[in-house]
C-alpha cells in the first residue's frame, strides 16, 4: 500500500521539475506536446491518490525540503476538481488519436486525457458528465473496437485503434515473466495470477442476461459454454484446453494444477489473456 502513495508523488516531483523547466526550450510544437503530456501524467498520478486515499497533499510546483516537510492535505473535493480542471485544458493541447505517428502510439492524446477525464467524473460520481465526455470520444470517430477480442493483446494488436492509452512491451530490450508466473503447473508455471469466482461470473449469457448457476444454459463440464465470449479469451478454467493440453484443477483429482495442491492456482481460474498459445 506504502507503494501505491509514495510512487505517484514520485511522478508528481519529476513532472513538477519538468513542467517548470521546459519553458526555457521555447515554444515549439513538441514542447507543448511534452509539457502537457507532463502535465497529464501530473494529474493521472492525483487520480489514483484521490481513489485510494481521498485527502492528499495537492503539489502543483516544486518544493523545498522545508516545504515538503510540512504540506498539508487537501480536500479530496479539491483534488479532483484540479485534476478535472488539468484535463479538460490538456485534452485541447494533445495532439488526437488520428494524428499519431505509427512509432508514437505510446504517447498521451486528447482521447487519453477524455478517458482520464471521464473516469474522474465517475470517481465523483457524475455520471451524466462522464457519458458527455465518452460521447467527445465517440463522435470523433479515431478509436473503434477491434475485430478480435483475443488478439487486440497479442504484438500484432498493438497499433490497433481500440487503445487509447497503452504501454507496449519493446521486443529484446527487456524481458517480462508473465508466463512463468502466470501458467498452469502442467506448463510449469506458477499460477500466481488467479482469477476469482467474481471476475467469472460477471460474464453474461450470450443473450445478455446475467449469470446464475441454476440457470439451465450453465453447463458444470463447460463453463464457458453459452457464455460471452471474452470469458475464454481472458480466463482458464477446470477442463479447459490451454496450449493443446487440459487443465484440470478439480480437487479430487490427481493433477498438479488441482486447487490446494503445492503451487496450483488458490481459485481454480488462471490467466489466458495475452497468451499466444501458438
Amino acid at each position: 500500500m506504502s507503494a501505491l502513495y509514495k510512487r505517484p508523488y514520485n511522478r508528481i516531483s519529476a513532472c513538477s521539475r519538468f513542467i517548470e523547466n521546459i519553458d526555457r526550450l521555447g515554444a515549439s510544437r513538441e514542447v507543448i506536446w511534452m509539457k502537457a503530456e507532463a502535465r497529464f501524467i501530473h494529474a493521472c498520478s492525483y487520480f489514483y491518490l484521490a481513489s485510494y486515499f481521498h485527502d492528499v497533499p495537492l503539489v502543483k510546483t516544486v518544493l523545498t525540503a522545508e516545504e515538503s516537510n510540512n504540506v498539508k492535505k487537501a480536500a479530496r473535493a479539491e483534488v479532483i476538481q484540479y485534476i478535472v480542471d488539468e484535463l479538460t485544458e490538456i485534452s485541447t493541447q494533445l495532439p488526437r488519436h488520428k494524428e499519431l505517428p505509427a512509432t508514437e502510439l505510446e504517447r498521451a492524446t486528447s482521447q487519453a486525457a477524455l478517458v482520464f477525464l471521464a473516469r474522474t467524473h465517475l470517481l465523483n460520481k457524475e455520471y451524466k458528465k462522464a457519458a458527455e465526455v465518452c460521447n467527445t470520444i465517440i463522435t470523433w470517430g479515431d478509436n473503434q473496437l477491434h475485430d478480435n477480442y483475443q488478439t487486440l493483446f497479442y504484438p500484432a494488436g498493438k497499433s490497433s485503434p481500440e487503445h487509447i492509452f497503452a504501454i507496449h512491451l519493446v521486443d529484446n530490450l527487456a524481458g517480462h515473466a508473465l508466463p512463468q508466473h502466470a501458467y498452469p503447473v502442467k506448463d510449469a508455471g506458477w499460477c500466481l495470477v488467479n482469477g476469482s469466482s467474481h471476475l467469472y461470473e460477471a460474464y453474461e449469457f450470450l443473450d445478455g442476461s446475467p449469470f446464475s448457476y441454476e440457470d439451465p444454459r450453465f453447463n458444470p463440464d463447460n463453463l464457458g459454454e453459452n457464455r460471452d465470449p471474452r470469458l475464454d479469451y481472458t480466463l482458464i478454467y477446470n477442463r479447459a484446453t490451454f496450449r493443446g493440453t487440459t487443465y484440470t484443477c478439480h480437487p479430487e483429482s490427481g493433477s498438479v494444477d488441482k486447487i490446494g495442491a503445492g503451487q496450483a492456482s488458490q481459485t481454480g481460474y488462471l490467466l489466458r489473456k495475452y497468451f499466444d498459445e501458438t
